[in-house]
C-alpha cells in the first residue's frame, strides 16, 4: 500500500477527468510514482498490463490474449462480446481502480487491487470468473472473502470450468497466431 500525495491526487484526478476517462494515461502515471521500489513490482506489472489492455495496444500479446479470453468467456455464455463492450469492460475497471485511489489516496496492494480487478469484470461487467482475462495468470490469488482462489471457484463449478479451458485455448491459440510464436 503507498500513501499519495494531495499533489499526486490532484494530478491523478486532472489526468483522468476525475477517474472519468484516460485510464491508461491514469496508470502510466501511478506507474512513474511507484517504479524503483521493488516491493512495488508485482503493482507495476499489472499497471503495464493494464496500460496495454485499456489503450487496445494492438502488438501487445498481453491485450490481445485478455481481449480474447474475455470476448470467449463472454461468447461462451451467449453473450454479447463486440470489442465496444470489452473496451466499456476495461474502462468499467480503470473507473473504479482510479476512482478508488483518488477517494482514498492510497494505492491498495496487489491482492486487494486484483480482488477489485475480478469484482468490477463479473459484477459490473457481465463477466463470471471462469471467463475472466486474467483468470488464468491469477489462478491462484484469493479473491472471495471466505479465501477462495480463482482456482478454486472455477474448478469448483463445472460450466465455469469448461468456460476457462475454451476461452484460454483459444486465447493463447490467438496470441500464437497472431504473433507467429511456434512450438519449434
Amino acid at each position: 500500500m503507498v500513501m499519495l500525495t494531495q499533489l499526486q491526487v490532484d494530478t491523478l484526478r486532472e489526468i483522468t477527468d476525475n477517474a472519468n476517462t484516460n485510464y491508461w494515461e491514469g496508470y502510466t502515471y501511478l506507474s512513474t510514482i511507484l517504479s524503483g521500489d521493488p516491493q512495488n513490482e508485482p503493482f507495476l506489472y499489472w499497471l503495464d498490463k493494464a496500460v496495454e489492455i485499456n489503450s487496445n495496444y494492438f502488438e501487445s500479446q498481453a491485450n490481445t490474449y485478455i481481449r480474447a479470453a474475455t470476448r470467449n468467456g463472454l461468447m461462451f455464455s451467449g453473450q454479447d462480446a463486440n470489442s465496444e463492450l470489452i473496451q466499456r469492460n476495461s474502462n468499467l475497471i480503470g473507473a473504479t481502480v482510479i476512482g478508488d485511489i483518488l477517494q482514498t489516496g492510497v494505492v491498495p496492494n496487489v491482492q486487494d487491487l486484483i480482488a477489485l480487478d475480478v469484482k468490477v469484470a463479473i459484477e459490473d461487467g457481465g463477466q463470471s470468473i471462469g471467463g475472466w482475462g486474467g483468470s488464468f495468470y491469477y489462478w491462484n490469488l484469493v479473491w472471495t472473502e471466505d479465501g477462495q482462489t480463482v482456482g478454486q471457484s472455477i474448478r469448483s463449478n463445472l460450466v465455469e470450468y469448461d468456460k476457462f479451458i475454451t476461452a484460454n485455448a483459444k486465447a493463447a491459440l490467438e496470441v500464437l497466431d497472431k504473433f507467429g510464436i511456434t512450438f519449434e
